[in-house]
């Protein structure tokens, strides 16, 4: 688990994105980032290199090895993590998208430098996965330990959700 103080963590919702041809000793930087329009519409292929890095914050998943399953955006190895934190003198990644293996909340990858945090438990009402949440405060921040700013929770289906609702939607008024 991670558990140590840095004031440099980066928070995506996917992944960290690659320089073109997936990169042998290349590193996108932060200030790459200032490059990306905020309000850009994501192709369903993108084309562009400023795209596929929008495309890779938001879709791409952690990969221990080459071997396995492809996600919807390009997988990252370690090597790629380890570069990319050294060359933008961060601590780690905290990311969301995917729902993590062990079904927990939250997950470490590429020797906890990168860490999942996937907010949604019970992913789409059936997957029976746990939630997680990094919860900082100023005293805490950065710091990242179970218990203490990183929590799971499980939420019921929808539809039970909706029957405790209208069993107490007085309690409220």
């Amino acid at each position: 688990t991670w558990d140590y103080m840095s004031p440099r963590l980066l928070v995506l919702h996917g992944g960290i994105p690659l320089p073109p041809g997936g990169s042998s000793g290349g590193c996108v930087l932060l200030k790459h980032f200032r490059d990306i329009p905020h309000r850009m519409k994501i192709p369903p292929a993108p084309k562009t290199v400023l795209e596929q890095w929008m495309y890779q914050i938001l879709w791409s998943d952690p990969a221990e090895n080459e071997i396995g399953p492809k996600g919807r955006g390009t997988p990252f190895y370690p090597s790629h993590t380890n570069l990319f934190i050294e060359k933008n003198n961060l601590a780690g990644v905290i990311r969301a998208h995917q729902v993590p293996a062990n079904q927990r909340g939250v997950s470490f990858h590429h020797k906890d430098k990168l860490i999942t945090v996937f907010t949604a438990s019970n992913y789409c009402g059936s997957s029976q996965n746990y939630g997680g949440v990094a919860i900082f405060t100023p005293s805490l921040f950065p710091q990242l330990a179970f218990e203490r700013t990183l929590f799971e929770h499980w939420a019921p289906p929808l539809a039970v959700t909706r029957d405790i609702l209208a069993k107490h939607q007085n309690a409220t008024q």
